[in-house]
């Protein structure tokens, strides 16, 4: 019998009707909790099928394995498998595209509708047990009266688009693969990054490559308005961390909505923790329960695919 290992087993618990459905389509079903390496390796030695949310997969473990044919990525990145190797052994490897579309694109909208609306001001005043008079609000602006720029013209930024828009927002888009054709029918207009960059608000949602690692970095941050704010729910490699935290200190941005950083979990140590124009919600906006079933079924339908001989629908090419 072909066993599949799911990772994080303790913090992604699986539902019984997928269980019931591994066994009905002839699987054992391994759990391990954590994704270390090293346990991946362990655990995954004799396992057909890794059903994984997080965790490295570099070529010694893949050569650790004796019967994986396929390395399911519940969820759409895919940075840390490499894709390449894999190949090389004959392992496929598979993500779920799409799969979180609208709650990212939910979790984006509300940090910025948490900034429009002063919220890290009024949080930050009940926790202290302030009663804020008026003049000690912040100003803010009629989100009608306000810019947003989508970083990746994918899914979830067509999909944080189309709520901008409902909102009276004026959206421009940056991509590396222009799609005019959408953003016309959408009302988006297409422009340079650096146009992009010089909004109110700018949002993240490109996939993490080599060519997009640290793309908010120190030259990057000049083209942001003093009063802009940058949203992060893409990952955490996107952002240089050091120098968003010296653009916020010396005030050339007004504020940082951060879903994801680098690395996760967030050290004790970092500035961000504390910093009062920084908003974390710890890895969350995937967060619902039905997103996270759908999701994982999907990857595991990629599985049982593989395993009767056929091409499984979201294969990750090297």
């Amino acid at each position: 019998m072909h066993r599949i290992l799911l990772t994080e087993a303790d913090q992604f618990p699986i539902t019984d009707e997928l269980v019931n459905l591994i066994a009905e389509q002839g699987y054992e079903l391994k759990r391990m909790n954590g994704y270390e390496q090293q346990d991946i390796r362990k655990a995954g030695k004799d396992c057909f099928g890794i059903l994984m949310f997080h965790g490295d997969i570099d070529g010694g473990t893949l050569d650790s394995f004796q019967e994986m044919r396929i390395i399911s990525r519940v969820g759409t990145g895919y940075e840390k498998i490499d894709v390449r190797e894999a190949d090389r052994r004959g392992v496929v490897v598979t993500n779920v595209p799409g799969a979180f579309t609208d709650v990212l694109a939910d979790h984006a909208m509300l940090f910025v509708l948490m900034y429009a609306r002063q919220m890290p001001f009024i949080l930050r005043s009940r926790q202290s047990h302030h009663w804020p008079a008026p003049q000690e609000f912040p100003a803010s602006g009629d989100l009608g009266d306000q810019t947003l720029g989508i970083i990746g013209f994918g899914p979830s930024g067509q999909a944080l688009a189309q709520r901008a828009l409902a909102f009276g927002m004026e959206v421009k888009a940056w991509s590396r693969t222009r799609k005019p054709d959408i953003a016309s029918q959408m009302g988006v207009q297409e422009v340079a990054l650096e146009e992009a960059l010089n909004c109110d608000y700018v949002s993240l949602h490109v996939a993490l490559t080599p060519d997009t690692a640290h793309i908010i970095n120190a030259k990057s941050l000049k083209h942001f308005k003093s009063s802009g704010v940058l949203i992060n729910i893409g990952r955490g490699g996107l952002v240089d961390e050091n120098a968003l935290i010296e653009a916020l200190d010396s005030d050339r941005l007004r504020g940082a909505g951060l879903d994801v950083v680098d690395p996760e979990p967030l050290p004790p140590s970092s500035p961000l923790w504390q910093h009062e124009k920084v908003e974390l919600t710890f890895h969350s906006a995937a967060f619902t329960a039905a997103g996270g079933e759908r999701c994982m079924r999907a990857a595991l339908e990629e599985i049982f695919r593989v395993g009767s001989g056929q091409e499984p629908l979201n294969r990750v090419k090297s």
